[in-house]
């Protein structure tokens, strides 16, 4: 028989009902094979290598749905001790891979256990290398060269469209339908010019009928006059503060 440490290993992580089923199965390959020793028959030799099989296949079974629960927590091992374990892994990585599959690659010498086991950083080179993502159906080297081109096309149309855009507008600025900003600035500047002169023009207008509307003194005109300019030049630096402003001219 080969070392067991395994069994205890797993007895240890697998329930009281899957703990009864593996303590049987290896109860019969004992006895199998020790009956196979006392009458080495064909039939005597197909008894043990049948329950060695059943155990086996309990193992694997087993030692998958651990993997597959430690993939629900994001809870890898460093190592994988059977080939289901390496396919329930490489599954939850997005690859296309079956048990066989990995067996055959095995059997090629593209995967190799150390110590009894797959590391798992082995697994991940070995899958980078020969397997396909199952969301694209291509090896993941041909997978990086696809995403490579896309980027660079992805980066080639917003040059263009930069470059396109840029030309519109040099255009638009040569048929007229922008402004300098200095003008634009000038013109703006001009108009505040005139509004400033003509709100105080109509505060000093109308200073005296304004008092008289709210039947105030006449003797604070010149202080409501006074009041009236100075408010008006602090909403005309806010609005000098107000920041730069794009003016497009329709044709």
């Amino acid at each position: 028989m080969a070392d067991n440490g395994w069994l205890q290993d797993l007895l240890g992580k697998v329930s009281k009902e899957d703990q009864v089923k593996l303590k049987i199965l290896h109860n019969a390959v004992l006895q199998t094979m020790k009956a196979y020793r006392d009458d080495p028959t064909t039939v005597r030799r197909r008894d043990w290598e049948t329950a060695e099989k059943a155990l086996a296949d309990q193992r694997e079974r087993l030692e998958a749905q651990l993997a597959e629960a430690a993939a629900d927590q994001q809870e890898w091992p460093d190592s994988f001790p059977s080939l289901r374990a390496v396919e329930a892994y490489l599954r939850a990585q997005g690859y296309q891979v079956s048990k066989s599959t990995v067996a055959n690659h095995v059997k090629e010498g593209l995967l190799r256990r150390r110590k009894g086991k797959f590391p798992r950083k082995s697994v991940e080179r070995y899958a980078e290398v020969n397997l396909a993502r199952a969301e694209s159906g291509l090896v993941s080297g041909e997978e990086r060269n696809v995403k490579l081109q896309e980027r660079k096309l992805k980066a080639e149309i917003r040059l263009k469209e930069e470059q396109a855009r840029k030309a519109i507008m040099e255009n638009e600025i040569l048929e007229g339908k922008y402004i300098l900003r200095a003008d634009h600035e000038r013109n703006i500047a001009a108009a505040c010019g005139v509004l400033e002169s003509g709100l105080k023009y109509f505060f000093r207008l109308k200073s005296q009928e304004i008092i008289d509307l709210v039947g105030g003194d006449q003797a604070h005109a010149p202080r409501l006059y006074q009041y009236l300019c100075e408010q008006l030049d602090v909403e005309l630096n806010k609005f000098a503060r107000a920041g730069e402003v794009e003016v497009e001219v329709k044709g």
